[in-house]
C-alpha cells in the first residue's frame, strides 16, 4: 500500500506544503537502540501491535511552495541501494512530474543531513545535479564531515555512507549555501541545530502566519520508540548522547509550544503533535493531518 501513495498536500496560511513519498526502508528493530536492555525494543513494539524484529521507515520529502519559491527539504534515497537493507525508492522525481513540477522549477533544496536516504536524488548516477537552478542549503559541519570522510576504514557501512555522500554532494559545490547554527534560510523557514545523528544534523522550523511546523528530520527515527524512550541511542547516530539531547530538546519544545511536528520516517504523511506523559521524559505521537 505504501508504494502506491504519491503525495499529501495541505496549506499553512500563505505556504502550500506537499509531503511526497520517495519510498521506504525496511530495517532491523535493533537499529532503534544500542543501549536498551535485551528484548526491550521488541517488547515496546509488541505492546503497540507492531512487528518486533523489523520496522518500515518511510522516506518522506517535503515540498514547500512559499508563493515566491519552490523548496524541497531533503531528496529521499533516489537511485541509491543501501547494502544489507531492503528498500523501495526513487519516487520523488516521478511525483514532481505528476504534480507538473520540472526539476528546474525548484529554487532551493534544504538538506537536513547527508545520510544517503536524504541526499539520494541530489544528482544522477553520472553526478549531474537534478535541480540545476536550486541553491542547496546544508550545515557546514555536515558538509565538511562527509566530504572529507575516509572511505577505506574497517566499517563498511560508514565507508559506503561516505562514498555516497561524496558522490551526491561534491558536484553541488558551486550551488551550496552553508549554515553553522540557527539560520532563517528563506523567510519563514529556519534551520535549527540538532546535532548527534550526524555532526551537523538539523531540524527545520516552518512558520507561515500563525502556523508552525517542526520538521524533526532524523532526530526521531520511529514514532513510538524514540518518543517513549528518547534516551535510547539509535544505531546510526554518530554521537548518540548528543542525539538524545537534541531529541529531548525538540520534543520538549514541540509539546510545550504545541507545535505540529513532521517525522521524515513516521507513518505517512508524518504530521501530528507530540504529547508529553505526565511527570515523565516520555512522549506520544498524535497524528493530526
Amino acid at each position: 500500500m505504501l508504494e502506491q501513495i504519491a503525495f499529501y498536500r495541505f496549506n499553512m496560511e500563505t505556504f502550500e506544503v506537499t509531503v511526497i513519498t520517495d519510498g521506504f526502508l525496511t530495517l532491523p528493530s535493533a537499529v532503534l537502540s544500542t543501549n536498551a536492555s535485551d528484548g526491550a525494543v521488541s517488547a515496546l513494539l509488541d505492546t503497540h501491535y507492531l512487528p518486533k524484529n523489523t520496522f518500515v521507515a518511510p522516506l518522506q520529502v517535503m515540498l514547500i511552495n512559499t508563493g515566491d519559491q519552490l523548496i524541497l527539504i531533503d531528496t529521499g534515497l533516489g537511485n541509491v541501494s543501501l547494502p544489507g537493507f531492503n528498500s523501495v525508492s526513487g519516487k520523488l522525481l516521478p511525483t514532481l512530474n505528476l504534480l507538473g513540477i520540472h526539476p528546474n522549477d525548484i529554487n532551493m533544496v534544504i538538506l537536513t543531513h547527508a545520510h544517503p536516504d536524504h541526499i539520494g536524488a541530489t544528482v544522477d548516477s553520472q553526478g549531474n545535479p537534478h535541480f540545476l537552478n536550486a541553491t542547496y542549503a546544508i550545515s557546514q559541519l555536515d558538509w565538511d564531515f562527509w566530504t572529507q570522510a575516509a572511505t577505506d576504514t574497517d566499517d563498511q557501512l560508514a565507508n559506503y555512507f561516505a562514498t555516497v555522500a561524496q558522490h551526491k554532494l561534491l558536484p553541488l559545490s558551486e550551488q551550496v549555501l552553508f549554515f553553522n547554527s540557527e539560520l532563517e534560510i528563506v523567510p519563514g523557514i529556519t534551520a535549527i541545530s540538532a546535532p548527534g545523528h550526524t555532526p551537523g544534523h538539523s531540524a527545520i522550523l516552518i512558520n507561515s502566519g500563525e502556523n508552525q511546523l517542526l520538521h524533526l528530520a532524523d532526530t526521531t527515527l520511529h514514532h513510538v520508540v524514540n518518543l517513549q524512550e528518547p534516551g535510547w541511542f539509535a544505531g546510526l547516530d554518530i554521537h548518540p548522547e548528543t542525539a538524545a539531547q537534541s531529541r529531548h530538546m525538540l520534543l520538549q519544545r514541540a509539546s510545550e509550544e504545541r507545535i505540529k511536528v513532521f517525522g521524515y520516517h513516521f507513518p505517512f504523511p508524518g504530521i501530528g503533535y507530540t504529547v508529553r506523559d505526565d511527570n515523565q521524559d516520555s512522549w506520544k505521537f498524535i497524528p493530526s493531518n
